[in-house]
Order: structure tokens, then sequence, then C-alpha cells
């Protein structure tokens, strides 16, 4: 590692380094420093520089004139509020890979080189209130642990190496703290930035003149480009193509930032469990030489071939039920588990997976961005209400087969009238079967020869059957109810399985997810989302693909939503089916609330959800987890 010898610097001393243009200010920046705790053995010295002729040249000049091991540079109208900071510092510091502590950090710089145009992580006073308003985008409000960062803000900037400013780069006030970040990095130490319970200093935040910025941001561009910009990961990341599932979504957001990202395909049910697909798949990791496996949805062949090779297995959970989370392959120990529903992610828990975190769906702006639209697609897709998705009208799932007991059929029919048009965020339908109606349907089931999955008899009947057979019901109401209005239903089934004729709907085949599906969001005026019920929390990915195509999305309501929008200015919600008919009603009456709210959703998609920050948070967590182990990470 670079910079100045540790061993000639006093490790027993701290540093505050200021350059100070305002008595005023100074004197309130001391004034909290005199009020900090000193652990015992340690000393303080403070240096102030006024009249540097830039921030670097003041910085080297302090850095020479001290030999402090710990030095914290800071603004001067930084006001540090946490007595015991100078403690935190110290344990951070005991780990020697550390050079550098902030305040507020950007995980990845963006590609024009300004911090607050990447995703930034840390805390400041007021950030969360900001945060839920929308006030502050690409923010994560840092409350705990520790996240590495490419480059930290310069309002105070902690070190435990000596490392030169680059003065001869930056001459003036600009960018020194992006290029120390990375000379501090270049050195061979991480820079990263610490949770805070509580802000631990307040900021005033003077605003200086920018006039300089652009040059000094294209001198760092000039110098440090070669190091953030389009970087590949150091990892080769795989991505399996099945016969049942090819998503381009991963490997696309893979790409984009900057992973090298392996193709193969596997010939068989992404469901599988065979050891003959592990098998395969086992020899396409060896020989493109990967470093992890991700897929879309949970894939047990890619869990025991990635076992088999001690490699991390990047699952991200699109669907619920996912049928395939209840395979033995799910406890193994390189899984790395991501699911959109917070509920079924506890039931992996539940069932013995040791690595499962919650993840919300996203969106690919990208693409939708480029749509255009044309007169024959006005006259195609335009109209007043659009409906996407299956019917679910399969008789596979009525669940008043021949066979079944009117006891049990009275049951079933219980069930599903308390479960159809009550969306109040409540699952109203798991274990709600007695175990003499599940054993009566899987006896009919079995005897029909229905295919058996890995469920057990009750959650194949509550979460397969019977959740469908209550989504056919829904849907059935909801164009019942919106019938006589100008609406429009896409949906793959045929004339004869959807068997409907309701005034005013109008039917049409199944649209392409890529081409056809963004301009028929775009261009109705309402579209609506319906949750299969065996989602029980999470918010579907219909829900961001309308967002993403700037339409207005109105849903029944998910526990999650709240979570990650804000509900009548986002997108809006109905609890029951006179609620969806009395809004439908009033937003196709009020075209300006319509399009702000539209308008806010797809902001808020394109800011926060889109596939490419969704992939880098996923492959951030499982590094962390794996550094724990002593392990490189994948990043």
């Amino acid at each position: 590692m670079g910079g100045r010898d540790p061993v000639c610097m006093n490790d027993h001393q701290f540093c505050f380094i200021l350059c100070v243009s305002d008595e005023v200010y100074q004197e309130e920046c001391l004034t909290y420093l005199r009020t900090l705790e000193v652990p015992e053995g340690y000393t303080t010295d403070i240096l102030t520089i006024g009249g540097a002729e830039s921030m670097c040249a003041g910085y080297n000049a302090a850095m020479h004139a001290s030999d402090a091991k710990y030095k914290i540079y800071l603004h001067q109208d930084v006001f540090i509020r946490e007595r015991r900071f100078l403690y935190e510092l110290l344990d951070l510091f005991a780990d020697p890979t550390i050079g550098m502590i902030g305040m507020v950090g950007t995980e990845r710089l963006s590609d024009d080189a300004v911090m607050w145009n990447g995703q930034r992580v840390g805390a400041f006073l007021g950030a969360e209130e900001m945060v839920k308003k929308d006030q502050l985008s690409d923010f994560e409000v840092l409350r705990e642990g520790v996240r590495e960062v490419q480059a930290v803000d310069g309002l105070l900037m902690a070190t435990q190496v000596d490392v030169p400013w680059r003065e001869d780069l930056f001459d003036g006030w600009d960018f020194y703290d992006v290029s120390q970040s990375f000379e501090i990095r270049k050195a061979g130490y991480r820079v990263v930035v610490k949770g805070q319970p509580w802000v631990w200093y307040r900021h005033d935040a003077v605003t200086v003149g920018l006039g300089d910025y652009e040059k000094y941001r294209q001198i760092f561009l000039d110098h440090y480009s070669d190091q953030f910009l389009k970087k590949p990961l150091k990892k080769r990341i795989l991505y399996p193509l099945t016969a049942s599932i090819r998503n381009w979504e991963i490997p696309y957001a893979l790409k984009l930032i900057g992973a090298e990202t392996l193709l193969c395909d596997i010939r068989c049910s992404a469901a599988s469990n065979d050891q003959s697909d592990a098998d395969q798949l086992a020899r396409a990791i060896r020989e493109q030489h990967a470093d992890a496996v991700m897929t879309h949805d949970y894939y047990p062949f890619a869990a025991m071939a990635c076992d088999e090779c001690g490699i991390p297995y990047l699952s991200w959970v699109w669907d619920s039920l996912q049928e395939a989370l209840y395979d033995d392959s799910l406890t193994m120990e390189q899984n790395y588990i991501f699911d959109f529903d917070k509920l079924q992610a506890a039931d992996s828990v539940a069932r013995g997976a040791g690595h499962v975190y919650h993840m919300p769906l996203a969106a690919n702006t990208h693409r939708v961005e480029q749509m255009v639209i044309s007169a024959e697609d006005e006259r195609k897709y335009r109209c007043d209400i659009s409906f996407i998705g299956s019917l679910y009208s399969d008789p596979y799932y009525e669940l008043n087969e021949d066979g079944i007991s009117p006891e049990t059929q009275k049951e079933v029919d219980g069930i599903l009238e308390d479960i159809v048009g009550h969306w109040d965020g409540r699952d109203h339908f798991t274990d709600r079967l007695s175990d003499a109606a599940v054993k009566d349907i899987a006896a009919v089931l079995e005897e029909k020869g229905c295919w058996r999955t890995y469920l057990g008899d009750r959650r194949y009947i509550e979460q397969t059957k019977l959740s469908r057979r209550a989504a056919y019901l829904e849907r059935m109401e909801m164009l019942r109810r919106l019938s006589g209005r100008d609406m429009c239903l896409y949906t793959w089934e045929t004339e004869k399985e959807r068997g409907i004729d309701i005034p005013g709907i109008k039917i049409f085949g199944e649209l392409d997810y890529l081409t056809e599906m963004p301009k028929a969001y775009y261009l109705s005026k309402i579209n609506l989302n319906v949750t299969l019920p065996s989602i029980r929390s999470g918010v579907p990915l219909r829900i961001f693909d309308i967002m993403a195509a700037g339409g207005f999305a109105l849903t029944n309501y998910q526990p999650e939503i709240e979570d990650l929008f804000v509900i009548g200015r986002d997108l809006e919600v109905y609890h029951s089916f006179e609620e969806l008919t009395d809004k439908v009603d009033y937003y196709l009456l009020h075209e300006r609330e319509r399009l702000r709210i539209a308008v806010n959703g797809n902001k808020i998609v394109s800011r926060r959800y889109t596939y490419e920050k969704r992939v880098r948070e996923i492959l951030h967590i499982v590094s962390e987890e794996q550094k724990k182990t002593g392990k490189a990470g994948i990043l």
C-alpha cells in the first residue's frame, strides 16, 4: 500500500485540519471540537489554514506539518455533535484496510463525475424527510453499518494514512474530495461511509462560487476516467438461459453497470432439479471461469451447480408463488435469494435458507425511453381503460371438480367469497382450508393426474389453484363493473377460454412485451392492475412497467406499495370494487390530476427503480456478505 509510512506517525494523536475564511464559522466549529471526548492516552491538535491557494495546497501543508496518524479534514461550517466521535473513528480504523471515512459518499461515481448525480449514501440533518418528500433523489439514508464507496464529500474526510493531495491538478476549490478519494483507493486502501443512528454533525453548507467547477470536472475526467468510466467488474457473472425462461433484463442491467456478463443455453425447465441439468451448468461455469451465477427467479439446478463449484448463486425472485423455492436445494450455502415479496422471503427463511433478502422489482427505463408512438399506434392502442394480463380462465383453476364433496365445495366457496374484492393488505387464504377439505381436493386432483409440485397438498391447493381461481373471479367482476366504458382487455387466452361477452369490453390478443405493451400502457388513460392473491405483500412487475412507460397506474392495494411510492402522488390504489369504479370515473374526468400522477410515477421509477440500480445493489450485498467470511467480494 502507498502513502506515508505509518511507523513515522504518532498513532495516539488526532489532528483536526480546517481551511478557514470566516472567523465566525471557525469559532463555532472549534467550540464543538472542544466538547469532544478524547480517548484515554490520546491527544488532539487543531490546525487552521487561512489564505490557502487551494484546498489541496492547504491540506497538503497541514498534512506535512502534523505527524498525527488520525487526521480529520473538515469544512469550517461543519459542527460535530457526536461527543464520542473520536471513539467511533478509532473503532473503524481498527481495520487497517480502511484509509478514509466520510459522512456522505457515492458507491459509484456517475459517468459525468458529478457526485450528486450518482446514488449517494450517508446521513445529514433533514435527509430522511427530504427523501420521503422526493426532494432528494438517489440518496440512501445510512443508519447503521459501513458502506464502501468510490468517493466521499469533502465536508468531513477522516484518514489514518497520509496520501498527498493533488494540488498539481486541482489548484482551486472543486473536486479535491473526489480526487483524494480515488488517490486513497489507488494507494490500496478502502474509502467508507459510516451509518449513523442519529446524525453526528450539522453542516451549514455555505454556498461557494462554482465558476471553475466545469474546469476541474474536465481535469478530473482526463486523469481518472479510466478508473470508473465503464470499468468492467472484476468478476465474471454467468446468466443461464433455459427452455422455459429467457429474460434479458438482468443480462442487460449487468452490462450497463460494467459487469463481464456470460451467457449459456441450458435446455431444461427453470424449475428443474435434475442432476444432469446441474452438471451441464457446472461444466459451463468451469469452462467460462464464472465467479457467480445470477438468474431471474429461483432455479434449483443452478443452486446445485453453484454449490458443486463453490461460487455464489444470486436468485432474484419475481414471482409468487415461486414453487421452486420449496425444493430441498433452497438451504444450500452458496444461495443468495432476493425476493420481491417480503412474506415469501420470510417463508424461505423459515424453511432454512441462509441468505435471504427483500428486493423489490424494477423497470427497463432505457428501453421504453426509446419508444416511438406512430399514428397507427394511436389508432391501435388509444383507449380510456386497459387491462393487460391473464384472466386465469382455464378450468384447471375452477376448484369445483366432480368428486369434491358438497361440504368441501361449500368451504371453498366461503373462502373465495371472503377473498374476492377485499384488498385490505391481509392474507385471506393461507391456511384457511380444513385438513379434511385439503385431503378431499388432493384426492380428486391425484385421480385426474394433475401436475404435482414441491409444495405439498395444502400449499399447492391454496397458493396455486385457490389463488388463481380468486384471480379469475376478481378480474371477471372488474370487467363487469367497468362494462359500458371504453375499455380494452389484452390477454393470451383464446376466445373460447375467455368465455366472456361483456358490452363495452374490447378483447384483443396477447401483446409483445418489448415492443407493444409499453405503447398500450402509455396510450391508455388508466392502466389497471389486479394482483394475483398469492402475491401476499409485494408489488408486481406490471406496476413498474406501467409507470416506466409513462402510464397512469390504478392498482389494488398491496402492503408494500407504501414502502416504494406515495399513493395519490405516484400512483392510485383501490381497496374494493366500489372504490375501483369510483376512481376510474374520477380520473377519467380529472385529466390534469391523472397526468400529474403519471409523470410523478415515471420520474420515481426512472430515478430509483431501474434494473441497473437493483442489480448493483444485489451485487453489493453479496460482496459485503462474502467479505464477512474473508472471501473476496464479487464486486
